[in-house]
């Protein structure tokens, strides 16, 4: 005799899948437009500032966005659902391609800068994808729909090198011009799959005790450890991509 699945369970296993499908496609082309921008933000940073020195501004620039718009972004989120909060990421995702754009052909150095902050904002939102994944998913799906949100990351590991390789003189004199136009083609791809996103703000439960405070989850252990490793790989990831170009570049 064998079992039946009740349709209404199958259905939200089809949903779950098909959201954790599109947040993995959204993280991918996230994720290889931050490539090709971190990538090439220094080189452009040098050739349009007045001084060397300030060639890594705008990367700098980019991760005080993020920082600036991580909490904001989970409270908007919060008001306005995620596919609103994810859609206003992307928004920000190809508005910052574009100015960048822009301000490389005028040659603007604090135009980019702001440019590269507002990518950063992109990225705060872009950064809850695996989180939304895992809350809508089921005990028994849940480290999948994070694992395939991640593939999308390294997915972009790929994209978005052969990207500044295949675009880079696609706008003949501006600078990696064509790289900035590619990045808001992606923003704009990201924001038509999540479109298509299936009710992904799950389905209203009864919270029985009240959230705890900002300031009880800051002082705990494990979470202080955390963010401790997430600021020293992430600097280190930054610094790495940052650094590798403009002495690749110095050394011919």
């Amino acid at each position: 005799m064998s079992a039946t699945v009740p349709s209404d369970i199958s259905e939200s296993d089809n949903r779950v899948k098909k959201n954790a499908v599109i947040f993995a496609f959204a993280q991918a082309m996230y994720g290889s437009q931050a490539v090709m921008l971190i990538t090439t933000g220094g080189l452009i940073g040098k050739a349009l500032a007045n001084d060397p020195g300030w060639a890594t501004l705008p990367i700098s620039a980019f991760v005080i966005g993020t920082m600036l718009t991580a909490l904001p972004a989970s409270l908007y989120m919060k008001l306005v659902g995620r596919k609103i909060g994810f859609l206003t990421g992307t928004a920000c995702g190809v508005f910052s391609a574009l100015l960048g754009l822009y301000a490389i052909y005028i040659q603007d150095f604090w135009l980019f800068t702001g440019a590269m902050m507002l990518t950063g904002s992109y990225q705060a939102f872009a950064m809850l994808y695996r989180f939304a994944a895992a809350d809508l998913a089921g005990p028994e799906f849940k480290a999948k729909a994070i694992s395939w949100v991640t593939i999308g990351g390294l997915v972009s590991g790929i994209v978005g090198p052969i990207a500044i390789i295949t675009t880079q003189d696609l706008l003949g004199p501006i600078i990696f011009g064509g790289c900035y136009l590619i990045a808001a083609l992606m923003a704009t791809a990201s924001a038509v799959a999540l479109l298509f996103l299936d009710r992904p703000d799950g389905e209203a439960t009864e919270v029985e005790e009240a959230p705890r405070p900002l300031s009880v989850i800051l002082r705990q252990p494990a979470l202080i450890v955390a963010v401790v490793c997430a600021m020293m790989s992430y600097g280190m990831m930054n610094l790495v991509m940052t650094a590798t170009p403009l002495a690749m570049v110095a050394c011919g």
